[in-house]
């Protein structure tokens, strides 16, 4: 997945990034080169070999040599997360080559006129979203020390989450400048990360007493998960004696659980921080329009999980992934009369083992919080099948709720 998604054609922010990341090195070697001690040789030997490199640029141009880009770009390329060899594509080798040229006549007028290269560079560095300031020149920040920013500026436990997040990333991204990931690659980075098996990176193999363990790709532990679920689903899709129904629950018991859409929308949120970090609240704020984003919003990835979900699909409608979300089911009228019905209200043999039926001589009812509890919801109007789960706010509820647990599995009314 990784690899496919490396080789896949260089977007617009990819390429900015590289044309800035090269007009930054242009003008941080103007100005060494003023500040260093006077050069022994002759400086006419300097403009020369700008002239002659610029005589070669024009030359590939009009021949439409495009891998005289990689030449120039190749640095910047691979900083940014882009192959070489995009570079030499048309649409990008164009703009390099053309890049490459106003830059080397800049410089031969800098070092002619020995003039300030900030102010002669000024039209170019605002072209490339650049001020013309020093701190402008400074290298953008990476993807490791942005997680290393957010992480400074959070809480302990959200913390914890924007490592786990930054985690992926990383092996995802690679550490490459912030400002290279568009729009489109943060949606193919969350759809990855909606598809990672529940529970990855548990199986490190570290415990109290071996603390060594292995280290795990999270790419990797997806990429055997989608195989072995593709296995799964041609083999019980080839049972023609199942029904659609049966497939269907076979599919959910058989296919690797994945992480749930709720999770998904928390891992947006910290990866928003990462990069906030980095870029500012100017490319990560709410109010900034939907093609302006770097990072998607939660209606954008709303809409996005809807398209994801049908490709999920077969086509009769069959799931190819599924999650296990923690639901609690509804209770039934069955189920609340199988309560009503228990030794908590007809009485227990024992005051200590309240499950256990009374006999004719020995009978106890404990009215306390486990007998009082779904009483008073009833009393108070609420439905058990709907409204009542074992979770209540009073400190004497939690106890009622473990006893309501092993009240229901240990009784055989």
């Amino acid at each position: 997945m990784l690899e496919q998604f490396q080789n896949t054609a260089a977007n617009d922010n990819q390429v900015k990034a590289m044309l800035q990341s090269m007009v930054r090195r242009a003008v941080s070697e103007m100005i060494a080169r003023q500040e260093r001690d006077a050069p022994t040789v002759s400086p006419d030997t300097y403009l020369e070999n700008l002239a002659l490199e610029t005589r070669q640029i024009t030359d590939a141009q009009r021949s439409r040599d495009w891998q005289l880009a990689e030449r120039f770009a190749a640095g910047a390329a691979i900083e940014n997360g882009l192959d070489t060899t995009a570079v030499a594509a048309p649409q990008v080798a164009r703009q390099v080559l053309a890049l490459m040229r106003q830059l080397n006549d800049l410089a031969a007028h800098v070092d002619r006129e020995f003039a300030d290269p900030l102010h002669a560079t000024q039209d170019l560095l605002l072209r490339h979203n650049l001020p013309a300031t020093s701190e402008a020149l400074q290298p953008p920040m990476c993807l490791s020390d942005a997680i290393e920013k957010a992480s400074e500026e959070a809480p302990h436990d959200t913390e914890i989450k924007i490592r786990v997040v930054g985690k992926l990333a990383l092996a995802f991204f690679g550490d490459i400048p912030v400002a290279s990931i568009s729009l489109e690659k943060s949606f193919v980075f969350l759809h990855a990360v909606w598809m990672l098996p529940k529970g990855w990176g548990r199986a490190h193999g570290r415990n109290r007493y071996e603390m060594v363990g292995r280290d795990l790709c999270p790419l990797e532990e997806t990429r055997k998960a989608d195989e072995k679920d593709a296995h799964v689903l041609a083999e019980i899709m080839s049972l023609e004696h199942l029904s659609v129904p049966d497939k269907r629950r076979r599919l959910v018991l058989e296919l690797t659980p994945r992480l749930t859409d709720g999770y998904l929308f928390v891992q947006r949120d910290m990866l928003n921080r990462i990069f906030r970090a980095a870029l500012g609240k100017s490319r990560v704020g709410r109010d900034l329009d939907d093609g302006d984003r770097v990072i998607p919003s939660h209606a954008q990835l709303k809409r996005r999980l809807y398209r994801w979900h049908k490709d999920q699909k077969t086509a009769c409608g069959l799931p190819k992934r599924v999650s296990h979300p923690k639901r609690r089911m509804s209770w039934s009228l069955e189920r609340v009369a199988q309560l009503l019905g228990s030794p908590i209200y007809l009485g227990s043999k024992s005051r200590k083992q309240r499950w256990r039926k009374a006999t004719a001589s020995d009978r106890h009812i404990v009215r306390d919080a486990i007998y009082w509890v779904p009483l008073i919801m009833l009393t108070m109007g609420c439905d058990l099948r709907k409204s009542f789960k074992p979770r209540c706010v009073m400190s004497s509820g939690a106890t009622a709720c473990s006893a309501f647990s092993s009240a229901r599995r240990k009784t055989s009314v």
